[in-house]
């Protein structure tokens, strides 16, 4: 039993006690204590700040009539009416990795602490704890709205992916709209947490192969691609990415990073493949990120903001991978993304210079999402310098495309 609930809060809770919502297992704590710990003495001062945030996640994850409140000094209480218990348990952790990632920078497995209410009995609770990795692999309603959270959590071991269902889908050809042959070759990339020096998540690299010309396209190559074109090859990289989605629960506990272009998602019928392909992974909503490009200085932030409303549902966050110029990084400051991927690779030279450019970087991304990722980034001797500049993660230099498309 857990003594928690202060006298002002009784009420609600006698009204809690009667409720269908109890017997369902509707009824989740979720603690903040991490954050606590984590702020030691100063946690007097930050405890005002923490409770404010934690209302305004509540807000915007939950439905109107859902019933929310405070019960203790790290403790929430939520009673979510969604179509099932576990649709409203997997909204009460999207709430908690919102909130720790915002004040501790990441969202680690350990930390989430939730618990199902199993009875009330005046101002006690019998709880019980939740596993945060179950939670996830529960299957979403399909009705069940799924706003996106800004988070890549630590995962319980290293991640390991099979490569015979990899070599399944790997790599894609068609002929395009112009008739070129295609090929749409995958490599994954281990990206990890610099303040944990664990694997914290996979990344889906993509290239696009010119068959006819055995030639791999660059950035100017893949923007002559028709929009059709596209989208056929965002679709195949969903589908190759929820090949992995249910492994990377399962014995790893960390999410999937995959590529996508902004043309693709921003219309109509290049976020209905998107759908089609995403359906193929029940907990794609808690594990997908997607990494979005194709978005620069030009892009209208409002139509940025719009297009992260409409494909929210889909995945865990949306990254953006924008291409290394200041204007197009001021320009995305506070649209909404979570997390940014950038190619450092360009920028390793010699150890002196590469180090004051990342500096120089890092000054720029300030305030420009709360994940950081430096792709390409060697192990050493730069990731204590890349943590410095604000990088939050970091990904080895990718293998030959050709090669992996061999």
């Amino acid at each position: 039993m857990d003594r928690l609930v202060q006298c002002d809060r009784r009420s609600a809770l006698e009204h809690l006690s009667g409720s269908p919502l109890l017997a369902e297992g509707a009824v989740t704590l979720i603690s903040v204590e991490a954050v606590r710990d984590k702020a030691g003495p100063r946690w007097d001062r930050k405890r005002d700040d923490v409770a404010s945030y934690v209302q305004r996640k509540l807000e915007e994850h939950l439905a109107p009539h859902d019933l929310s409140f405070q019960i203790s000094d790290t403790e929430f209480l939520i009673a979510a009416t969604a179509e099932t218990p576990a649709a409203g348990r997997a909204l009460c952790l999207k709430v908690l990795q919102d909130v720790l990632v915002h004040f501790l920078g990441a969202a680690e497995l350990g930390d989430m602490n939730l618990r199902t209410v199993d009875s009330i009995a005046g101002d006690e609770l019998a709880c019980t704890r939740l596993d945060p990795a179950r939670i996830a692999r529960a299957p979403k309603a399909a009705a069940e709205p799924s706003p996106p959270t800004d988070v890549i959590a630590r995962p319980r071991q290293t991640a390991r992916l099979d490569p015979v269902v990899e070599r399944q889908k790997n790599p894609v050809s068609f002929r395009g709209v112009t008739g070129r042959r295609l090929k749409v070759a995958f490599s994954t990339t281990p990206i990890r947490n610099l303040r944990q020096e664990a694997i914290a998540a996979i990344r889906i690299g993509v290239s696009i192969i010119d068959e006819d010309e055995n030639v791999v396209l660059g950035a100017h190559g893949l923007s002559q691609l028709n929009d059709d074109d596209i989208a056929q090859i965002d679709r195949a990289t969903l589908e190759f990415a929820a090949l992995f989605l249910e492994q990377a629960v399962g014995d790893f506990g960390g999410g999937l990073i995959a590529p996508v272009s902004f043309r693709t998602a921003a219309t109509r019928k290049g976020r209905q493949g998107m759908i089609q392909a995403c359906a193929e992974a029940p907990s794609a909503p808690c594990l997908l990120v997607l990494e979005m490009s194709g978005v620069d200085h030009g892009t209208p932030g409002g139509r940025i903001a719009e297009v992260l409303g409409l494909v929210g549902g889909l995945c865990r966050a949306v990254f953006v991978r924008p291409p290394l110029e200041r204007r197009t990084l001021e320009h995305l400051r506070g649209v909404g993304f979570q997390g940014v991927c950038l190619e450092v690779g360009p920028l390793i030279t010699e150890p002196a210079p590469s180090a004051q450019r990342l500096l120089q970087l890092g000054a720029l991304l300030q305030g420009l999402a709360p994940v950081k990722v430096a792709l390409g980034l060697p192990s050493e001797p730069l990731a204590k310098v890349a943590q410095t500049a604000g990088f939050t993660h970091a990904g080895d230099p990718p293998a030959s495309a050709l090669d992996a498309a061999a």
